[in-house]
């Protein structure tokens, strides 16, 4: 590794802001080109009036009576009581979103929330170890968040309280983890990197499954040069959803046993509550049989079944029902993430598991390879609190036909890897710095030049970016898979009302995608009436950081032109 760089600290901090557990590490600058970075410990509420240390901070948030929010463990254990309003977790899924939750509280709020308790730990722990300034800080993000989900997270950080942070995708996080171990351990076995290697990085967490296909090489002096090939669209599936379905089956199995009708259950939320009651004894299920495969138990074995938990009242009717699964019944439960559907795409937009499938993301990145001449993958690596779950890896082993690796330490991997992140030598950096306040004067010339020298091509956009002005088929302005920064301007030009102009931008593989998506839902009501039927353009930008700008220039006399970015937007 590249010492050489003059760092302004010693110590680094990254933080992996995850769907279900926020994980925080540091790492001191290294010495003979060994990184050992740790995981810190965080601060939180393990009860309702204890503060504990936690080597992973849930991100659930309880609002309490007194309106005092707690993180952590504490909002975690709430869950077990059922759906309540006071608790709130898997924001991160709705980052980039327009929602408001019932609590008035946004996700943009949550984040800051969570992050404010790691800034706290930073505060009370690590400066309290000899660094006197507050230490450099990197956050990690999927390789599939879009510009306005990015903007969100860096929002999240500055509410929070960090002035200055560094993004970086979670997937390069996690691989600098894995060869730093592989390098620190002297395996016999590990991968040359020395030639070129094409990786699929298949991280799926507690929330997300994040996909993207990367050529990464690292030459004699330890340099890293890393090039995204494709990234596959954000998609929300994880252990979350794993957990629901075996909640969903294990509820449905109650019914059986007691012989209750679903017309029995008069108000929809009733089920729902029961669901999210049940869900916790379904994780730890997940992780028993994840435990027990890995341990050398075949699949086709009779596991050992626990009982995790009992419903205290059941329909009112019941005390203390046990919640017994065992793993032939978690199979069926959650076999519909492992079928064959992946290939049959729905236009059905209400039903919700349409994306969540293990090879689903898989099947359209390699397919998308395939029809740009692109060549396939040397290998996969598996990463994410859901790796530990067996089948999933040889699910991928038998699709794509290749090896597959897998993180150590799945649940603390990105959180280390992006500790030592500051550290890893780059022919193009990835992570890049940004600032949440103006530059600091005393930074030197020479400082500005090593960050300018270490920028790295971004991510390319997993989608196409279409825009429907005129209510009809919507139409490209930017293709999927573009090398960011780009910038250009619509070539069809549109036909204005007098009084304004609304249009929708969606994001998909084509025209005529099935399962595209709206992004934004924007009207602009023009400062001067003109003439109807006046045509108007449409230019465009994306930042190295994928923020989407865009501008409306009215084609009349007094050429109006409208700011169009992301924070204009009516957001879905």
């Amino acid at each position: 590794m590249d010492n050489a760089k003059d760092m302004r600290h010693k110590i680094h901090i990254g933080i992996d802001l995850g769907t279900t557990n926020t994980v925080m590490a540091t790492c001191k600058m290294p010495r003979h080109n060994i990184m050992r970075p740790t995981i810190c410990s965080i601060n939180q509420y393990i009860m309702e009036n204890q503060i504990g240390m936690e080597k992973s901070l849930p991100s659930v948030l309880f609002f309490g009576a007194n309106g005092k929010v707690k993180v952590g463990r504490f909002a975690r254990d709430k869950k077990q009581d059922g759906a309540d309003r006071r608790i709130l977790y898997n924001t991160k899924i709705d980052m980039g979103r327009k929602v408001v939750y019932a609590n008035e509280y946004t996700p943009v709020k949550a984040a800051a929330d969570i992050l404010k308790v790691c800034h706290d730990a930073i505060r009370q722990t690590v400066m309290q170890r000899g660094d006197s300034e507050f230490p450099d800080v990197t956050i990690t993000v999927p390789a599939s968040f879009n510009q306005s989900q990015i903007a969100d997270t860096i929002m999240a950080a500055k509410m929070a309280g960090f002035e200055k942070v560094s993004i970086l995708e979670e997937p390069i996080a996690a691989l600098y983890h894995y060869i730093n171990g592989q390098y620190a351990s002297g395996a016999e076995d590990m991968i040359d990197f020395s030639e070129k290697k094409r990786m699929m990085v298949y991280d799926i967490g507690g929330g997300t499954c994040d996909v993207c296909v990367v050529d990464l090489q690292i030459d004699e002096d330890d340099v890293y040069d890393i090039h995204f090939v494709a990234t596959n669209r954000y998609t929300e599936f994880g252990g979350n959803d794993f957990d629901e379905q075996a909640a969903i089956g294990i509820l449905n199995k109650l019914f059986r046993r007691y012989e209750i009708n679903d017309a029995e259950i008069d108000a929809p939320e009733l089920k729902a509550d029961l669901v999210a009651r049940i869900m916790p004894a379904c994780e730890q299920y997940k992780l028993w049989y994840s435990t027990q495969l890995n341990q050398g138990y075949g699949e086709d074995e009779d596991l050992p079944t626990p009982t995790y938990g009992a419903l205290p009242r059941f329909l009112t009717k019941y005390e203390n029902v046990e919640l017994d699964c065992t793993y032939s019944e978690y199979r069926a439960y959650t076999a519909l993430f492992f079928n064959d559907s992946y290939r049959r795409p729905t236009r059905d937009l209400t039903d919700k598991l349409r994306d969540k499938h293990v090879l689903k993301p898989v099947y359209q990145l390699l397919k998308r390879l395939k029809e740009e001449g692109e060549r396939g993958i040397d290998c996969v690596f598996l990463t994410g609190g859901m790796s530990m779950y067996p089948p999933i890896e040889k699910a991928l082993a038998a699709y794509c036909q290749c090896p597959v690796l897998k993180a150590e330490e799945p649940m603390e991997a990105v959180a280390m890897g992006a500790a030592i992140s500051k550290f890893v030598s780059t022919r193009k950096d990835t992570a890049h710095m940004l600032n949440l306040q103006d530059e600091d004067p005393a930074e030197t010339e020479e400082e500005s030049a090593l960050v300018q020298e270490h920028r790295d091509e971004r991510p390319k956009l997993p989608e196409a970016i279409f825009i429907d002005v005129e209510n009809q088929l919507p139409m490209e302005i930017i293709p999927a898979n573009i090398a960011i920064p780009c910038s250009g301007e619509v070539e069809h030009t549109f036909h204005v009302g007098s009084n304004g102009v609304r249009f929708h931008l969606f994001a998909g593989q084509s025209q005529w995608d099935p399962e595209m998506r709206i992004l934004y839902d924007y009207a602009q009501t023009f400062n001067d009436l003109v003439k109807p039927n006046t045509e108007a353009r449409i230019r465009y930008e994306i930042d190295e950081d994928r923020f989407l700008k865009m501008q409306l220039v009215i084609s009349d006399v007094r050429n109006q032109v409208f700011d169009l970015t992301v924070d204009t937007f009516e957001k879905i």
